[in-house]
């Protein structure tokens, strides 16, 4: 799946390739659970290389409801503090993280706060309503400075929408 989203109203677009559905979600200000404790990203003293990067790993988590529906959460992150140009690319997540404040940035460690590029992460939430623990897995693929089409922000003409 592929998240479009929107850093100054919160809103984003779900896309989903395989079925060629999207889903909506307008305004995911303020989903935070209240009373929720962060740890801070904590350093695990291991790295590990992913990508050609020499990365560090962190970790972070809150044994409570993180965002709504959720029981506890768990973030790994793989962080490679020589990735090429990231005192560059930092502004970008510090701008970012200030304007967004959906359900999964809301209370959330910052990633402009980690000392280098997060290359992996690996989210772990448990949802209870479910009975089941869900594991997400990102790796960044590439990183570069240049110009963008708006039309790869649109959802596609043979999409249908899902509610």
């Amino acid at each position: 799946m592929s998240v479009i989203e929107d850093g100054n109203t919160g809103d984003s677009v779900t896309l989903m390739p395989e079925q060629k559905t999207y889903t909506k979600n307008v305004n995911r200000r303020n989903t935070k659970a209240a009373g929720v404790a962060l740890s801070e990203p904590l350093d695990t003293g291991k790295s590990e290389k992913v990508g050609g990067y020499d990365a560090e790993i962190y970790t972070w988590s809150t044994p409570r409801q993180y965002w709504i529906g959720t029981n506890g959460t768990t973030e790994v992150l793989w962080v490679a503090k020589n990735f090429p140009d990231y005192d560059k690319i930092k502004p970008y997540f510090t701008q970012y993280e200030q304007a967004n404040e959906s359900a999964m940035g809301n209370g959330r460690p910052k990633a402009s706060s980690l000392p280098g590029m997060v290359v992996k992460l690996e989210m772990t939430t448990r949802t209870p309503q479910f009975k089941f623990t869900q594991t997400f897995t990102t790796k960044l693929l590439s990183a570069k400075e240049e110009p963008v089409d708006p039309a790869i922000f649109e959802v596609p003409n043979d999409y249908t929408e899902s509610k």
